[in-house]
């Protein structure tokens, strides 16, 4: 929060949060993202991804598979994005997640979700599901085949457009922008 308040246009946010229910609860992001959000209207963002074993493991003694961990992403993304939209106290019951809730202060303006992964299904998931992927680790050249998985999933979104990759060592993002010294679109 600090950063946010000390410049004016810099949109940042967490990379990345594991709101896959072993350490974080899927609400209990919504609720810290709309915090943010409120303060710093259009200039933060949530990535999420599977987590890492070094900290889920070590600090709960849980580590589901990764196709648990993928379905537990996913529908927690659909959990914040319920939280930050519902009109009422809405009831959530899903495979992985049970809510009853209601957010009173939610964000003035949507605030995007970014999946963080290194492989297909996690792109796929990112073009379904999210508003842009973060390739962890990788260089831009390593994106061609995560692209193109996220591209078909987002073909079958309502608003495919929206979604768009770039390199810079994995950086993704959905605001169709070029980086500082790309000379061409990946």
């Amino acid at each position: 929060t600090a950063f946010l308040e000390r410049t004016q246009r810099v949109t940042v946010g967490g990379m990345v949060v594991p709101a896959i229910g072993i350490r974080r609860h899927p609400i209990d992001v919504a609720l810290d993202f709309a915090s943010l959000a409120r303060l710093h209207p259009g200039r933060v963002a949530l990535c999420v991804g599977t987590g890492e074993a070094m900290n889920e493991q070590t600090t709960t003694g849980l580590w589901p598979p990764l196709r648990e961990r993928m379905e537990r992403t996913t529908e927690a993304i659909e959990l914040i994005r319920k939280a930050w939209t519902a009109d009422d106290y809405f009831h959530w019951k899903g495979k992985h997640f049970t809510s009853f809730f209601y957010l009173y202060d939610k964000p003035e303006q949507p605030i995007p979700i970014y999946c963080a992964g290194n492989g297909p299904k996690m792109a796929y998931n990112a073009g379904y599901y999210a508003d842009g992927h973060v390739a962890v680790g990788h260089r831009g050249q390593h994106l061609h085949r995560p692209r193109r998985d996220r591209n078909d999933a987002s073909a079958r979104r309502r608003h495919p457009d929206r979604r768009d990759a770039t390199g810079d060592n994995g950086a993704v993002r959905a605001t169709g922008h070029r980086l500082p010294g790309e000379t061409h679109r990946r």
